[in-house]
C-alpha cells in the first residue's frame, strides 16, 4: 500500500479534478513470469547483465500550462565495479595482488526533470545507489531514509488507504504505480496508471529482442497516465501536473562489447505509439555518424489503439543531423519512414542532454544522449508526444 503520510501530495484535493475516468482493465505482466521475473525467483545477475524499470513521462502544469518531461528508472545490475582498493595485506596473496576490486550492489534510482520551452538545457538530474528495501516479486524499492521510493501493486490492493482524489484515479483493478523523489533541487511525487496492456515485440509475442551478439528482453506500457507533484528548484513551490508517460522494463545480456544504438518512442494523438530502434557496430568510434558500422539488431512495429502490436517489415530510422559534443558526433534529428502504412516523420531532441549512468560501474563514464522530442515534420502523423535516445559507442567514453 502507498504510505500516503510520505507523499504529501497524495492528500491533495486537486488530483481528483484532473484524473480522468479510470481506463478500462489492464492486464498485469503476470502469470506468464518474463526474463527479470526468474532472475528475481533465484537466479543470478551476470556482471554483463541489467535489470531496469523505466519510465518516460511528460506533463503538463494543471494551472498554467508549464511543459515537464522526465525520466525515472530503477536498476539492478548485480554486483558493479566500484573501486580499487589496496590489496589482501603482507601475505603471499598481498604480494601477488597489491590491489583488489570493490564492488556495489545496491540498486540504482535516477530521476531526470526537463522544464520545457524555457530554454534552459541542463536538466535537474541524480542518480543514486541506495541502500533500502526491493521487493523482487512487485519490484518495489523505498531507500532507508523513505526519500526516494518506486512502488508498484494493483489498485485494488491501494484503495483501501488512498484519499478520494487518487481513489478516483485508481478506481479500477489494474497495476498501479507510485514514484517518490524528495531531493534538495527536485521533487517528484507522481502516480500512473496504465492505458494499454503490456507488449512485446520479439517473435511470436516473445520478449526476446534478438540480434548478432545482442540479445535485450523488452516489455513495454506503452502508454499510462500520470497525475501528481513536480518541484524543480530548491524553494520552489510543487507544481500539480498531468501528463503521460511510457514504461520499459528490460533484461539485457550483451555478448559483443562496442556498439552503438538509436531507439525512439511515439503516443501519437490518434492513440497509437510506435517503438523502433537500431543497434549498430561501433565502426569508426565517437566521430562516427550513428548510422555507420554494420547494423546487428532493429526493427519497428505500431501498436493500434486497441493494443494490437504490428510488426513493420519495410521500414528505416535515419539520423538527418549530428552536432559535435565532447563525446563525439551524436545524431540531434531522426527520420523514421514506414512506407507501407504511409508514415514518415521527422523529429529532434527539444532538449539534447547527456545522462549519465553508472549502470555499467562507478568507473566507467557512461550514459546515453537523449531527451523527449518536438515533431518537425510528418506524413501520416497528425502530433503526438514522442522520446528519443542514443548511445555512442561504449557509452560515449
Amino acid at each position: 500500500m502507498i504510505p500516503s503520510s510520505c507523499f504529501a501530495s497524495a492528500k491533495d484535493d486537486r488530483l481528483g479534478s484532473i484524473a480522468s475516468a479510470p481506463p478500462k482493465r489492464i492486464r498485469p505482466l503476470a502469470p506468464r513470469l518474463s526474463p527479470w521475473d526468474r532472475i528475481q525467483h533465484g537466479e543470478r545477475l551476470a556482471f554483463n547483465q541489467s535489470d531496469c524499470n523505466w519510465f518516460a513521462f511528460e506533463a503538463s502544469a494543471a494551472e498554467d500550462g508549464r511543459r515537464f518531461a522526465g525520466i525515472l528508472a530503477l536498476h539492478r545490475t548485480g554486483n558493479r565495479l566500484a573501486g580499487i582498493e589496496a590489496g589482501f595485506g603482507d601475505g603471499i596473496l598481498g604480494r601477488l595482488l597489491p590491489v583488489r576490486p570493490t564492488y556495489d550492489a545496491r540498486p540504482l534510482f535516477l530521476a531526470v526533470l526537463y522544464e520545457l520551452g524555457t530554454g534552459r538545457s541542463t536538466p535537474q538530474q541524480i542518480e543514486r545507489p541506495l541502500d533500502g528495501k526491493l521487493d523482487p516479486e512487485t519490484f518495489s524499492f523505498s531507500s532507508t531514509d523513505g526519500d526516494w521510493q518506486w512502488l508498484q501493486g494493483h489498485a485494488e490492493d491501494w484503495r483501501p488507504s488512498l484519499p478520494d482524489g487518487l481513489r478516483r484515479f485508481f478506481a479500477d483493478d489494474t497495476p498501479a504505480f507510485a514514484v517518490r523523489v524528495k531531493q534538495r533541487d527536485i521533487e517528484l511525487e507522481l502516480f500512473l496508471r496504465p492505458a494499454k496492456d503490456p507488449v512485446t515485440y520479439g517473435t511470436d509475442g516473445s520478449a526476446a529482442l534478438r540480434g548478432r551478439g545482442v540479445t535485450i528482453n523488452y516489455v513495454q506500457r506503452p502508454r499510462l497516465e500520470l497525475i501528481g507533484t513536480v518541484r524543480a528548484g530548491r524553494g520552489a513551490s510543487p507544481i500539480l501536473v498531468h501528463g503521460d508517460a511510457t514504461q520499459d522494463r528490460h533484461w539485457m545480456t550483451a555478448t559483443k562489447l562496442g556498439v552503438r544504438w538509436m531507439w525512439l518512442m511515439a503516443r501519437f494523438d490518434d492513440g497509437r505509439e510506435c517503438m523502433a530502434y537500431e543497434i549498430r557496430t561501433a565502426t569508426g568510434g565517437r566521430k562516427a555518424p550513428a548510422d555507420s558500422g554494420d547494423a546487428l539488431a532493429g526493427g519497428a512495429w505500431l501498436i493500434e489503439r486497441e493494443g494490437t502490436v504490428r510488426a513493420c517489415n519495410n521500414w528505416s530510422l535515419v539520423p538527418s543531423k549530428h552536432v559535435t559534443t565532447s563525446r563525439g558526433l551524436v545524431p540531434s534529428c531522426f527520420c523514421l519512414t514506414l512506407p507501407d502504412d504511409g508514415i514518415a516523420f521527422t523529429i529532434e531532441h527539444e532538449q539534447r542532454t547527456f545522462v549519465p549512468t553508472r549502470a555499467l560501474g562507478e568507473l566507467i563514464e557512461a550514459g546515453i544522449w537523449e531527451s523527449p522530442a518536438r515533431l518537425v515534420d510528418a506524413r501520416g502523423v497528425t502530433g503526438g508526444r514522442f522520446w528519443a535516445d542514443v548511445m555512442g559507442p561504449f557509452g560515449s567514453v
